[in-house]
C-alpha cells in the first residue's frame, strides 16, 4: 500500500452522482470511480466537484475551480498594490 499523505483541514470524500446517490471515495473504488468519470456534486452547495485521485495524497473530491476569475485581494497581489 502506499505511504499517502493526510493533507490538513477538511477533506470532502463523498459526494453525489447525477442520479443523487451517494459515493464514497476509497482506496478500494478509486480505479473504478476514475474510470466512470461521472458528473459528481457536493451534498452541501449543489456545485460541481472532481475527483482528485492521485499517488501522493489519499483520494478525496474537491470543488471544481471557476474559470477566469479573481478575487480582487489575489488581483492587488498579482499587480503590487
Amino acid at each position: 500500500m502506499a505511504n499517502l499523505k493526510y493533507k490538513r483541514g477538511a477533506s470532502m470524500f463523498t459526494a453525489q452522482d447525477e442520479k443523487g446517490q451517494s459515493i464514497t471515495v476509497t482506496e478500494t473504488n478509486r480505479h473504478l470511480l476514475k474510470k466512470a468519470s461521472k458528473f459528481y456534486m457536493c451534498h452541501c452547495c449543489q456545485e460541481e466537484v472532481i475527483l482528485k485521485n492521485g499517488e501522493i495524497k489519499i483520494p478525496h473530491f474537491a470543488h471544481k475551480k471557476r474559470g477566469g476569475s479573481v478575487k480582487p485581494l489575489q488581483k492587488a497581489k498579482l499587480v503590487g498594490i
